[in-house]
C-alpha cells in the first residue's frame, strides 16, 4: 500500500489529521461545482425558515455531490500521465 499522509508529511503518530486542503493549480480543467444559485444562498437583511432547504431537498444535494465526487475521482483515476 502507498506511503500515509502523515509520513508523507511529517505528522507525528500522536496527532491526528481531521482536514486537509489542496493547494496549487489543477492537472487539469475541473469540472464545473454542484451549487445551488446564489439567490438561495445570500440574503440581504432578512433570512427566514423558508429561505432553509427541506431535508429532502439537503439529501437529495448530497445524493447528487457524492455521485459527482466520486465519478470525478474515477475519471482522475484513469486518466494518463503525461
Amino acid at each position: 500500500m502507498g506511503t500515509s499522509v502523515k509520513a508523507l508529511l511529517g505528522i507525528p503518530q500522536e496527532l491526528i489529521a481531521f482536514d486537509m486542503i489542496v493547494l496549487g493549480y489543477p492537472d487539469a480543467v475541473p469540472r464545473p461545482k454542484l451549487l445551488r444559485p446564489k439567490e438561495k444562498m445570500v440574503h440581504y437583511d432578512y433570512c427566514s425558515v423558508d429561505d432553509f432547504r427541506t431535508a429532502k431537498e439537503v439529501d437529495d444535494f448530497e445524493r447528487r455531490t457524492k455521485a459527482w465526487t466520486l465519478g470525478q475521482h474515477r475519471r482522475e483515476q484513469f486518466r494518463p500521465r503525461s
